[in-house]
């Protein structure tokens, strides 16, 4: 008999765990993360001037009732830690925009003010990804200064982070039955049709229990529904014309949301960029090879960098030893016993080695010392625990996993198997472009909404953003292991006026890991200014 084996697997290469065994990089690296008009010249004369208001409700239905939000002190009991200084107000919103006079559901809302109040530019709605990542919980990031935002932006602008509907303070929350999603499946063979029955099976009863502990909302979670909760609170806040900055999924958000409501943004800033748009194929193309690249830029790094446990040796054997001990079934996590007492499955497959992979590779400051230890521990030891999967405890961070799984698979980021001939297919695609060992197994990403419901409830298709007060800015890194500079690029082409930024580096987004960049993000927020068309950033 086969190893056993978990849907986690997968899901951790898609979204990785903010908590997990195999990811002992720092905070920040985790909480990065796996979608106009106005002139396209190199910069903007625009002044920095509060920006206008828009008090209109168009682009949301007309019968919806605008709440009142009111900031206040926040509580202890919300758990952030910066109370002293941030603000928090609540926001009932429609559970289904179709009904919305019908049941609400509650978006919570977090406020850090201007530290010169006399002169602040407005707000600055800022999402750093997922999705799942509670925007709230990263602004009470900033104020720590481990996600830290310049002193510029943070005397000008008022950062609002909104944990997206079923997120984080936002209630209810996604929850979904642990046992379930802990349940030890046979391993999804794309020449075995009871290996898809099986996981079919398993992943409807898990979306089924999701159902049944959320509520209603579990079935309205999609990115577009989250966009109209961001204009809802826009205008209950007065309907200033708003500032955004999105990461990763946020930039899917952002993007959403200027399609939806271009006349309600100020600027908008697309940083790591996903795209809404492209076919399954086409998505799970672009994600192998970015990831691959990506890791292959770190075998280079990692063999010249002092820092890295594996200087001077070939760390692409390394990491080719221990994917084909781990196809064997040769590499065991031994202080796992695949119960909730270690919390962690104890059989390493390739995928963990992946996922592990691409989290790590996020910031890359830190990929040299910390990748490069787990992969020089597990070769030198045979001890694969550092790549363990973790299993769900029930604990409030799950709600992160279980939201991004309902928001991908509503969104149709990842499209349902409906046969073992299409299983087939997407394996066949991940072996012909596989240039790494072990990302010939990346098929599995694309399998997570197999059996989920709903699924595409927000159907991929081209933006076509058009009408924006300003440009948009583009940044993408050359060697990102998430969001693919092919996304951005595509990007340029769905958002009228838009410019691309290069930054010549590695790592999942550039504005926490970038200096030129940061600045120059720095400028287009504050200022309105671009550089130069074509300019590549080199840090």
């Amino acid at each position: 008999m086969k190893a056993p084996w978990s849907r986690l697997a997968i899901l951790l290469q898609a979204f990785p765990e903010p908590d997990g065994q195999q990811q002992p990089a720092p905070l920040e690296a985790r909480l990065a993360l796996s979608g106009g008009g106005g002139s396209s010249s190199g910069s903007s004369n625009a002044k920095t001037t509060p920006p206008s208001s828009t008090n209109t409700t168009a682009g949301l239905p007309p019968t919806t009732k605008i709440g009142s939000l009111t900031f206040a002190p926040c509580g202890a009991s919300l758990g952030l830690k910066s109370i002293d200084v941030l603000q928090c107000a609540n926001l009932s919103v429609p559970v289904s925009y179709k009904d919305p006079a019908g049941e609400q559901a509650t978006v919570t809302l977090v406020r850090l003010p201007a530290s010169k109040q006399n002169q602040r530019i407005g707000t600055l709605w800022f999402n750093p990804g997922g999705p799942g990542v509670p925007a709230t919980r990263v602004v009470d990031l900033i104020v720590q200064k481990r996600q830290n935002f310049s002193d510029v932006v943070r005397d000008r602008f008022d950062i609002i982070g909104m944990d997206p509907r079923g997120v984080g303070l936002s209630t209810p929350k996604v929850m979904c039955d642990t046992d379930i999603s802990n349940e030890m499946l046979p391993r999804l063979d794309p020449n075995n049709q009871t290996t898809l029955d099986i996981f079919t099976a398993s992943t409807r009863r898990l979306a089924e229990s999701c159902r049944k502990r959320t509520g209603r909302l579990f079935d309205n979670v999609d990115t577009m529904s989250v966009a109209k909760d961001m204009e809802a609170a826009r205008l209950a806040m007065g309907g200033e014309q708003i500032t955004f900055f999105g990461q990763s999924y946020g930039t899917q958000l952002g993007a959403q949301y200027a399609a939806l409501f271009p006349g309600s943004v100020r600027a908008l800033l697309l940083d790591g960029v996903l795209q809404h748009s492209n076919s399954d194929v086409a998505n799970q193309l672009i994600s192998q090879s970015t990831s691959q690249a990506t890791l292959l830029q770190f075998f280079k790094t990692c063999t010249a960098d002092p820092t890295c446990p594996l200087a001077g040796k070939d760390v692409a054997a390394v990491w080719a030893s221990l994917v084909s001990r781990a196809k064997a079934g040769k590499l065991q996590a031994t202080q796992c016993d695949n119960t909730r007492a270690t919390g962690c499955l104890r059989d390493i497959h390739p995928e963990d080695l992946v996922s592990a992979a691409r989290n790590n590779l996020f910031f890359s400051r830190f990929a040299p010392s910390i990748f490069g230890g787990m992969l020089a521990s597990a070769a030198n030891s045979g001890d694969g625990t550092p790549f363990a999967t973790s299993l769900r405890t029930g604990a409030p961070q799950d709600n992160e996993g279980f939201a991004f799984q309902a928001v991908t698979c509503q969104d149709g980021t990842f499209a349902p198997a409906p046969s073992l001939a299409d299983l087939q297919s997407r394996a066949a695609v991940s072996a012909i472009v596989a240039t790494v060992p072990g990302f010939e197994d990346m098929w599995l990403i694309d399998t997570l909404c197999t059996g989920w419901t709903p699924t595409n409830t927000n159907p991929l298709k081209t933006l076509g953003v058009r009408n924006l007060k300003n440009p948009t800015m583009i940044v993408s890194s050359v060697f990102d292991p998430a969001t693919s500079l092919v996304w951005a690029r595509g990007m340029v082409d769905e958002i009228q006026g838009s410019q691309l930024f290069i930054r010549n580096g590695t790592g999942h987004t550039s504005y926490f890991v970038g200096n030129e960049s940061k600045k120059a993000m720095d400028d287009y927020l504050v200022n309105l200014k671009l550089p130069p068309p074509g300019t590549m950033f080199q840090s």
